[in-house]
């Protein structure tokens, strides 16, 4: 696997193959990019790039002895951009990867992202009269008790 070493010296791993749009692809907690094979694998055939990351401590990629924050992990998002001189990329994040992915969004925000898919994380998780996309039912009102 290809590497990139971040501005904190963590050497990350990653797979990159295809050409055309990037396609960044982030697995969630404890999961390594090889876990994307089937979507990797319909995404090139769609002729998009699909670039899969190890996020830090995962897969391939070093674990460094300080460990990392979701602040840090949406930082690695930014330097693998940069290394690999992505000026536009669609970001798909699967749990803590799509976490990973709204640190990025949140720190340097949206200038290089085509698009974002969050894969069963939402950005909010309380429902709301303006946002019924939350946690199933889970309300302002009732989210002392709702899991119970």
């Amino acid at each position: 696997m290809p590497t990139v070493v971040t501005d904190d010296s963590v050497t990350l791993s990653y797979i990159d193959e295809g050409t055309g749009p990037a396609v960044v692809l982030i697995a969630g907690f404890c999961a390594p990019a090889t876990t994307w094979a089937l979507q990797q694998k319909a995404l090139v055939a769609a002729g998009y790039r699909v670039l899969a990351l190890d996020r830090r401590g995962h897969g391939a990629s070093e674990a460094p002895p300080h460990g990392a924050s979701m602040e840090r992990h949406g930082r690695d998002v930014a330097n693998f951009l940069a290394a690999l001189s992505v000026d536009e990329a669609v970001l798909i994040g699967g749990s803590m990867g799509a976490s990973t992915v709204w640190s990025y969004v949140s720190q340097f925000g949206t200038d290089h992202v085509r698009a974002v898919v969050s894969v069963d994380q939402t950005p909010k998780m309380v429902n709301s009269a303006d946002w019924p996309n939350g946690f199933y039912g889970l309300t302002e009102e009732n989210r002392k008790t709702f899991f119970n």
